[in-house]
C-alpha cells in the first residue's frame, strides 16, 4: 500500500495511538462524542443547496455544504417540490454523515410532511423516496 499512496506515513500518523491500544483498553465513542446534525435545505428559482451543521459546546459549526443548479425542467417545480428535491440530492450527497447519526431538518416549510402525504409520487420514484 506504501507504494500507491504518498507520504502514507504522514497521513496514518493521527491513527497510530488508536492502532497501538492494548488489548484490554477498548476504544468505544462515548455519548457526548455523537451529536446531532440540523441540515438546513433551501431552493431558489435556478439553484437549490443543503448546509449540514452541528453544535458544539453551544455554537454551530458548518461541517459541509451542498448545491446545485436547476436544469430547465426542474425550473417550473413548485417552490414545495424544489425544496423535496433539494432534501433528496442532499440526503443522496450527505448519506455518510445522516445515517450513522441523528439529524434535524431544518426549512421553511414541512417538506418531509408533504412527502409523506403525496398521494401520487409522480416525480419521486422509488429510489428517492427510499433515500430519504
Amino acid at each position: 500500500m506504501r507504494r500507491f499512496i504518498p507520504n502514507l506515513s504522514e497521513k496514518v500518523d493521527a491513527f497510530i495511538p488508536i492502532l497501538r491500544l492494548k488489548n484490554e483498553a477498548e476504544f468505544t465513542w462515548g455519548q457526548n462524542n455523537k451529536k446531532n446534525f440540523r441540515l438546513y435545505v433551501e431552493a431558489k428559482d435556478e439553484v437549490i443547496g443543503a448546509v449540514l451543521t452541528q453544535e458544539t459546546e453551544g455554537k454551530e459549526y458548518i461541517i459541509t455544504h451542498v448545491s446545485r443548479q436547476l436544469i430547465d425542467a426542474e425550473m417550473r417545480y413548485t417552490f414545495i417540490e424544489k425544496l423535496c428535491l433539494s432534501l433528496y440530492y442532499a440526503c443522496a450527497k450527505l448519506r455518510s454523515y445522516l445515517l450513522p447519526n441523528t439529524c434535524i431538518v431544518v426549512c421553511q416549510t414541512d417538506v418531509i410532511k408533504h412527502i409523506l402525504h403525496k398521494a401520487d409520487f409522480e416525480w419521486y420514484d422509488r429510489q428517492s423516496v427510499l433515500v430519504l
